[in-house]
């Protein structure tokens, strides 16, 4: 009877112990929820509705010097151009940041600066609501066009949700949370007459 007695307690001693190791290893901690951008797409395609499910693996934002073409507007603005995709792509070079192959997935999200800002200001931390028809020639720090470009049967797809002149039942916004360490890190939830962009992202800032 001692014998069975000694023999369950050095068993329970040996499951709490191993127990104990196993979550002392690298990499054994569950993976937090949320630490994941996700991003649902939903356009169309010869007039079928398609919704693809987006997992977000790399993302650049590069400014630039535009003129609208907005009636009214002669003045440049920066353009805050994101690219955000599932799949890697070299930030220096992006001539390569369109998809290549089937299920490859690239957002292009366009936000205008603030009047004044140059290339060299990084863009602020802040809600920029999409740009409507009834905003005219008042376009600075909003959300102008929305892109999605994809890989399917063989070949690169285009869908535009808000193209260069506002039109259509566009609502929405582009709120960047943060601005640290050359990474921008926001949330996206536009729609229009062509689909809708909602969702998380990151990108790191590119010249």
């Amino acid at each position: 009877m001692k014998v069975i007695k000694l023999f369950l307690a050095l068993l329970m001693l040996t499951v709490v112990f191993s127990g104990c190791n196993s979550g002392s290893k690298p990499g054994a901690e569950a993976p937090k929820t949320g630490d994941t951008a996700k991003m649902t797409l939903k356009f169309k395609e010869m007039g079928k509705e398609v919704s693809k499910e987006m997992v977000v693996k790399q993302g650049a934002v590069k400014p630039l010097d535009i003129t609208p073409t907005v009636k009214g507007v002669d003045t440049k603005l920066v353009d805050y151009e994101f690219y955000v995709t599932n799949y890697e792509f070299t930030p220096s070079d992006l001539t390569g940041r369109y998809p290549k192959k089937d299920g490859d997935l690239l957002v292009m999200i366009q936000i205008l600066g603030e009047k004044g800002a140059t290339k060299e200001s990084p863009i602020k931390a802040g809600t920029y609501n999409t740009a409507t028809p009834a905003d005219g020639a008042e376009v600075a720090s909003k959300a102008w066009h929305v892109v999605i470009k994809y890989f399917e049967e063989g070949k690169m797809k285009t869908a535009t949700l808000a193209a260069d002149t506002p039109q259509g039942a566009r609502k929405g916004f582009v709120k960047i949370n943060s601005v640290a360490d050359g990474v921008v890190k926001g949330e996206i939830d536009i729609s229009d007459d062509f689909g809708s962009v909602k969702g998380a992202f990151s990108a790191k800032a590119t010249k």
